[in-house]
């Protein structure tokens, strides 16, 4: 078996577990950065891997290989994400539970995205966004305190959570019925909406629209109300 072949094979194990960036992935594999930048190229081509920001995940081929979500589940939201996104004229991403971060399943990009790709905390700890909150609101107690455990805790801005008893009151809120909402948490001017997913399949689902302050903020309601029908079971 060839060592690009090994290393590939290593790249995908990895982001099983958690979102990584390129100069991590060397780190861990001991190996220099460029190497695994064209490693990183070849596996996003083939669908294996994405990029999202910074940091790499699972791409489809991958997810539907390592039983992380079948097709079904992965098609359900992509048509999803795509017909919320064409309505609402915003970024929309469907995501899980990825580790200690979130894995993006299908992701629907308006044409004014640009913060999107510059929010790469987003998908390092679950509290670091409004659809990490609509994760963790699936979760049992003792996992949420086990994910609420991070120290240093993440330097969020705009209104993030500035600590675990205050992410434990979002995701009460979330459990209470509420929609998760951030603004400029990992981006300035960067706001996000986002509602549980839990009839996406085994794992624990959100669904978010993403896009400028600005713009979600006059259309909170609105968003809340397309996100909450879109995740409502089918009848």
């Amino acid at each position: 078996m060839s060592a690009s072949l090994l290393r590939g094979l290593r790249i995908l194990e990895m982001l099983a577990d958690e979102p990584l960036g390129v100069s991590e992935l060397a780190r861990r594999l001991g190996v220099d950065k460029a190497g695994v930048s064209r490693t990183v190229a070849a596996l996003q081509r083939e669908g294996w891997v994405d990029r999202t920001g910074r940091r790499c995940v699972l791409g489809p081929r991958a997810l539907v290989l390592g039983g992380v979500a079948d097709g079904a589940v992965l098609a359900r939201a992509g048509e999803v994400v795509h017909r919320v996104g064409r309505r609402v004229d915003l970024t929309v991403v469907a995501l899980r539970v990825a580790g200690t971060g979130v894995q993006p399943l299908a992701l629907h990009e308006a044409v004014d995205a640009g913060p999107l790709r510059e929010a790469d905390d987003a998908f390092e700890h679950l509290v670091c966004t409004a659809a990490g909150i609509a994760l963790l609101a699936q979760l049992p107690d003792d996992a949420v305190r086990s994910h609420l455990s991070l120290d240093p805790w993440p330097a969020l801005g705009g209104d993030g959570p500035r600590g675990p008893a205050d992410a434990e009151g979002l995701v009460a809120r979330v459990r209470a019925g509420a929609a998760a909402v951030e603004h400029g948490w990992t981006a300035p001017g960067l706001a996000c909406v986002a509602v549980p997913w839990p009839d996406l399949g085994p794992a624990p689902g959100a669904l978010a629209v993403v896009g400028p302050t600005s713009r979600v903020s006059l259309r909170l309601d609105e968003l809340v109300r397309v996100l909450s029908e879109a995740v409502a079971p089918a009848r």
